[in-house]
């Protein structure tokens, strides 16, 4: 998945940590469940920043690192490798955008729909983990009522909206490339 995933974004930037640009920390932890219980990761764009400045600024701690979180109780499951492709899609695309572009972070359908792509790209995605095939079905069952520009704001399900930013971005990756 790794080279696969950098082959078309890149590698991961940190310009505060540039000797762990190739290190990634998992947290496989049960505290996930308290964020949702149905989410199997996240990635935490704080991380990438020095501790001193998101605690003076945002009031929160940063691990100063390139860190994924995982929910411990999906770890023996069989889409976690397409989570963690999914998670470091969104690590590399936000290191790349705001360190090396120095670009805003982009809207949660465009993210989405692109981590999604790069699970498929990977070889998780299509098939496996999240489904983006259960995804599209539902985009395409439910599309007049989802808006990309309105992400997760009902009043279809939220898998909806994944699958519409799948299907856009696996076309423009199919069609322009990375």
């Amino acid at each position: 998945a790794w080279n696969r995933i950098t082959g078309n974004l890149g590698l991961p930037v940190n310009r505060y940590n540039p000797d762990g640009t190739a290190q990634i920390i998992y947290l496989f932890t049960r505290r996930v469940d308290q964020i949702d219980p149905n989410l199997a990761g996240f990635f935490f764009p704080v991380d990438l920043y020095p501790d001193a400045d998101t605690v003076n600024q945002l009031n929160i701690h940063s691990n100063e690192t390139n860190m994924l979180y995982l929910n411990s109780r999906y770890a023996a499951r069989t889409s976690m490798p397409s989570t963690l492709a999914h998670e470091f899609a969104h690590l590399v695309h936000y290191s790349r955008r705001v360190f090396v572009h120095n670009a805003a972070f982009d809207p949660p359908y465009f993210t989405e729909g692109l981590a999604m792509a790069m699970e498929d790209v990977a070889g998780y995605g299509y098939n496996g983990g999240g489904s983006a095939r259960a995804f599209a079905g539902m985009f395409l069952q439910e599309a007049h009522l989802v808006s990309l520009a309105r992400w997760g704001q009902g009043p279809a399900d939220i898998r909806s909206y994944y699958g519409g930013a799948y299907l856009m971005s696996r076309y423009l990756l199919d069609r322009f490339g990375a």
